[in-house]
């Protein structure tokens, strides 16, 4: 099945509460809110369907909905400092469907890492369909944060850091 059949919801997550910098998601990033890049890459993909961004901030979402994408308001119990990602997918997948939409696939875009071009996302949906995958994970090498190796038995494993228990920065 090509992935222009396919449904894709792209999902972004972009708190509002971040301690580090505060309302970074808004902040101007050449002439644009960071959020709005990654909503405008993933509504330009061929492969993405819809987007969402969650968000527990209501400036957030007005951004999201000014650029095109869907808003879905975040509960407090899953916006705070330890709240996951993976909660606000699943979430925001959970009210989409609610509101009578089906997804064959989901796409969770980071707001603060906008460095992708639409076909990067078209790219990684083909290949999760040309493998018939059941997740896919994007990377970028770099040397001086969370680095990954294949080990030994061909899985992904951590370098230096553990997995289980990801610091949030």
């Amino acid at each position: 099945m090509s992935s222009s059949v396919r449904s894709t919801l792209a999902i972004i997550a972009a708190r509002g509460g971040s301690k580090g910098i505060p309302q970074k998601n808004l902040i101007e990033m050449c002439g644009q809110p960071l959020l709005a890049w990654s909503v405008l890459q993933a509504k330009s993909a061929k492969g993405v369907t819809e987007v969402a961004v969650s968000s527990d901030s209501d400036s957030i979402l007005d951004v999201a909905t000014e650029f095109g994408a869907v808003a879905v308001r975040r509960p407090d119990d899953i916006s705070g400092d330890t709240a996951t990602s993976e909660a606000a997918w699943l979430h925001a997948l959970d009210e989409r469907e609610r509101s009578g939409a089906t997804f064959d696939r989901i796409v969770a875009l980071q707001a603060t890492s906008p460095i992708r071009e639409p076909s990067d996302i078209d790219d990684a949906l083909e290949q999760f369909d040309g493998e018939s995958l059941d997740s896919l994970l994007t990377v970028g090498e770099v040397e001086d944060f969370f680095n990954w190796r294949i080990g030994a038995k061909g899985a992904a494993e951590s370098i230096d850091y553990d997995w289980r228990n990801r610091p949030r920065r």
